[in-house]
């Protein structure tokens, strides 16, 4: 198996996913309201940075994951949901976030 450099692995999107997900996770416990819109902010951000690297890519399968995500955690108009919900899917995102690592990445 060939090893890439760390240069290689560490881009924006890798910073990106990782901070998210490490938010996502945090999210599964209480803070405040301020920590939630931040973590959507981010999430949006970060689901739109990707979704721009899948279409560089022609991958639609994650654009549109990518597309999902972002409009689910927008925070403009933020869909109301339970915490248990909230719960799973900042689980099941977050696990998203980190295989997607391998897949969609900057082209060189």
């Amino acid at each position: 198996m060939k090893r890439l450099p760390i240069k290689n692995f560490v881009t924006l999107s890798v910073i990106l996913r990782i901070v998210s997900t490490i938010m996502l996770l945090w999210a599964t416990s209480r803070h405040k309201y301020d920590y939630y819109t931040i973590m959507r902010v981010l999430v949006t951000v970060t689901s739109f940075y990707c979704a721009f690297l899948s279409y560089k890519i022609k991958n639609e399968l994650w654009i549109l994951s990518f597309l999902t995500i972002a409009l689910l955690f927008n925070p403009i108009a933020p869909i109301k949901l339970t915490k248990e919900t909230w719960f799973i899917i900042d689980i099941v995102i977050a696990a998203f976030y980190l295989i997607s690592i391998k897949y969609v990445r900057e082209l060189k």
